[in-house]
């Protein structure tokens, strides 16, 4: 499990990415990074975990596919969050942009997020309540709530928007830590 002090190592090396453009790929502070690429740097950086290679993917393979490789990626180094335990700083937030899973975020404190999202950088937005995809007024908003078959091991869903951006979001949190073994309960959406 990551310790007190590496949550802070973790939200002071993220808070230092703080302006960095977006780079599909890259991660070189100040230079250009991705979203996943800052995750990799930042708990590197942190020595939360060894070096991260997550192999070429294209800036676009969310859209084409259904394979839910970022989610995978990710919960090779993290574990879900229970239902009901609140996120603290250093943990991380996974988004579902397109056919799946395709964004991430390192959660600064009170609900901040750090993020690097194309034509804006790396920033840090808090979560937007009022315009996420559970109310009614949400561009592709849905009322009728869907089930889907899960694989295992998927965390369970968290309810926070964290940033406007057209679409429906999913989002999960996970913990960085070891891998702990999973229920065998699932929980849907």
């Amino acid at each position: 499990m990551i310790t007190p002090a590496q949550r802070r190592a973790v939200v002071a090396e993220a808070m230092s990415w703080r302006g960095t453009p977006y780079h599909h790929r890259a991660r070189v502070k100040g230079v250009g990074v991705d979203c996943g690429q800052i995750l990799c740097a930042v708990f590197e950086a942190s020595g939360v975990v060894g070096h991260i290679d997550p192999g070429e993917y294209s800036p676009q393979w969310h859209i084409h596919r259904s394979e839910e490789v970022y989610l995978q990626w990710v919960q090779r180094y993290c574990n879900p969050l229970p239902e009901g335990t609140p996120e603290q700083p250093g943990d991380i937030r996974v988004y579902k942009y397109g056919r799946c899973y395709a964004h991430g975020a390192i959660v600064i404190d009170d609900g901040l997020l750090l993020h690097s999202y194309i034509r804006r950088g790396v920033i840090v937005t808090a979560p937007m309540k009022s315009r996420s995809a559970a109310d009614p007024s949400f561009p592709g908003h849905s009322n009728e709530r869907q089930r889907h078959h899960l694989p295992k091991r998927r965390p369970p869903v968290c309810d926070a928007d964290p940033v406007l951006i057209a679409g429906r979001h999913h989002p999960r949190r996970l913990r960085p830590g070891p891998r702990q073994a999973q229920p065998a309960v699932v929980r849907g959406f």
